[in-house]
């Protein structure tokens, strides 16, 4: 994208002698409009791989103790819906959260209670029991999503928790952030990169040179055949 900023850039001079600014400058604008749009949804995948801007999992800035999904899910990097539970075992809780050094919690269960709402038997379970729900790991609603198989027969050997998302990585699945980086600023980019490119081109200006030069060709040749005809 850098590189089609900078050969906009570098034939500007060819559009000086059109006077409007806006006709003149407009493809550039658009160009340099699109590159952060297009550059959005890669710039999201890579924070949510470097740590930078995390997804809704098992950490402690989003997270998602034995739920699908919960309001707070909504500010991370998650690009689909989870409809998988994050199953997080008590062991692990202490390496995200780990304790003072003596000894004492440090997990938040008030803003884990919280996420919890509108479910209040579970919200209250949390806060005043350290309790989470629990999850049956061999669910079939859960699709086999923790299944461990024998890498030879593939056979269900048993059932591990781990914290997943989703099986359905679809259009119709993207959560709010799916929707405003992975569609609109993609497809936006690329849509104003395109009419930014084919109008540095003048496009419609050649589109009528080759339109006019086909009829008259056309004509030439109406013209010959009559002539053979006579």
């Amino acid at each position: 994208m850098v590189l089609v900023d900078y050969f906009m850039v570098r034939t500007l001079p060819q559009r000086k002698h059109i006077k409007n600014f806006w006709r003149r400058n407009g493809p550039m604008l658009l160009l340099f409009l699109s590159t952060p749009l297009v550059l959005a949804e890669p710039t999201r995948h890579v924070m949510g791989d470097t740590g930078f801007w995390l997804w809704c999992g098992d950490n402690a800035n989003y997270p998602r103790v034995n739920q699908t999904w919960n309001t707070g899910c909504g500010a991370s990097s998650t690009e689909y819906l989870c409809d998988i539970p994050c199953c997080i075992p008590q062991s692990e809780m202490d390496t995200i959260w780990p304790p003072t050094a003596d000894n004492q919690s440090t997990v938040p269960y008030q803003k884990l209670a919280d996420l919890f709402y509108p479910d209040v038997d579970a919200s209250y379970n949390v806060l005043n029991k350290h309790e989470f729900p629990q999850i049956k790991l061999d669910d079939p609603k859960w699709n086999n999503a923790f299944a461990v198989t024998n890498a030879t027969t593939g056979k269900i050997t048993g059932y591990e928790c781990t914290c997943q998302c989703t099986l359905s990585e679809t259009m119709g699945n993207l959560s709010g952030i799916g929707w405003l980086f992975t569609f609109s600023m993609t497809y936006i980019g690329f849509a104003l990169l395109a009419v930014g490119s084919l109008w540095n081109a003048d496009i419609i200006a050649k589109c009528k040179k080759m339109k006019k030069k086909y009829r008259q060709l056309r004509g030439l040749n109406k013209k010959a055949t009559a002539d053979s005809f006579a």
